[in-house]
């Protein structure tokens, strides 16, 4: 009898886990699709960050925005900045038809010409303020563990990864 009870309640225990995982949260319910919950902040971080889908207006306008916002950029440096990112964006995205090495080249390549160029466009001040930004970036980086060999295969040990760059202004993470 113990044996009958105990099979009922597994059963019941069972088909409650069951039932309770294919319920649809109320983010599917809406149709606003799966994973959401404790990944929406990397669904985001994937639609906006590395590897997006944005054209290359619209990666220029994003940078362009991040820069005034950062360095208090004129009208003018911030459609010059626009046509910087623009044009670095394009290259880029010619670039991803090629493989291995030349591919990095040219990456590299479109990002040496952006800051050179970013150079003659930012006033002394604002450069300084840059390499503010970027070194605090550096620094809460290093203080999040990133690139140190932790996570699923991400980095490889204390070396950064070549040609690394920044999210928000695809600037080389250096």
């Amino acid at each position: 009898m113990k044996k009958v009870i105990l099979l009922v309640a597994f059963t019941f225990a069972m088909a409650a886990t069951v039932l309770a995982q294919t319920e649809a949260t109320p983010s599917q319910a809406e149709g606003k699709g799966k994973g959401k919950g404790k990944h929406e902040k990397h669904e985001k971080g994937r639609k906006e960050g590395k590897g997006s889908k944005l054209s290359p207006d619209e990666k220029a306008d994003k940078v362009a925005q991040h820069l005034e916002k950062s360095l208090g950029l004129s009208a003018d440096q911030k459609q010059k900045v626009r046509d910087l990112a623009k044009t670095r964006a394009e290259k880029i995205a010619a670039a991803k038809s090629l493989k291995g090495e030349e591919r990095k080249t040219q990456r590299q390549a479109a990002q040496q010409e952006f800051k050179a160029a970013l150079d003659q466009v930012l006033t002394a001040d604002q450069k300084q303020k840059w390499e503010t930004i970027k070194a605090e970036k550096k620094a809460q980086r290093e203080a999040a563990g990133k690139g140190k060999g932790k996570g699923k295969g991400r980095g490889k040990g204390k070396e950064k990864k070549e040609g690394a760059q920044d999210d928000e202004t695809g600037e080389d993470m250096d």
